[in-house]
């Protein structure tokens, strides 16, 4: 080996060694960064706790509304009646045509979302819809009585479970299904339903928490 081949080859284990301790150093960093996420989630979460288990603030769910005190006509007015137009023959539509749902190729579509098939799955007909998400199976949290308490320690459970993959599936559903914001809370139902086992209460504290995590602003009561 000559003088020339054999720099050459330090030159390519200098580098290599480089790369190596380069990944070793983004992976200490990522790894602490990750654990800097943990602890600060933790301690926001352990914070919500604490104040979900303070004294609740009682409200009114439904306000009765006062009469109007303005005097009323002693007749009601009659309205005239209005005249009906014709319209043209050209604007009268004689034929609408139905677009075909193509139900096989929708299904397809909804149905590609993330699946991890050695976890525990659930599946949901949602709209006619076939769905399958991987889900939070420790939701058995005693909510006798219903109180702060209890609404406290639901948080605590369902926050330290493994909740995140759930959430980005139903995230994709979503968007995947253009739903908006009433249709998107009306599928976390249908999951939590069939996570809790029909349990109306566990279903409720499940759509709080799923959109209190999607960045919607919530709020929650029980009696």
């Amino acid at each position: 080996m000559n003088k020339k081949t054999a720099g050459i080859v330090v030159i390519a284990l200098v580098a290599m060694c480089s790369v190596l301790v380069a990944q070793d150093d983004y992976e200490a960093w990522k790894q602490k960064q990750q654990e800097t996420f943990r602890q600060y989630k933790s301690a926001q979460d352990k914070a919500f706790v604490e104040f979900l288990e303070k004294n609740w603030e009682p409200f009114e769910v439904l306000k009765g509304e006062k009469k109007d005190a303005k005097p009323k006509p002693v007749e009601p007015p009659v309205a005239e009646p209005e005249l009906r137009t014709e319209l043209p023959e050209e604007n009268i539509v004689k034929e609408v045509v139905v677009p075909v749902f193509q139900e096989e190729e929708q299904i397809e579509k909804n149905s590609m979302i993330a699946i991890d098939k050695t976890a525990p799955q659930i599946e949901i007909t949602f709209w006619g819809l076939p769905l399958t998400y991987n889900y939070v199976s420790d939701l058995a949290v005693e909510l006798d009585p219903l109180d702060q308490k209890a609404v406290a320690n639901f948080w605590y459970v369902i926050s330290n479970s493994d909740y995140e993959n759930l959430l980005k599936q139903a995230k994709e559903s979503r968007d995947k299904m253009n739903l908006n914001d009433w249709g998107y809370c009306l599928l976390l139902n249908e999951i939590g339903k069939k996570i809790s086992k029909e349990d109306k209460n566990l279903t409720r504290l499940f759509v709080w928490f799923m959109l209190t995590r999607t960045g919607f602003e919530t709020k929650i009561g029980y009696n």
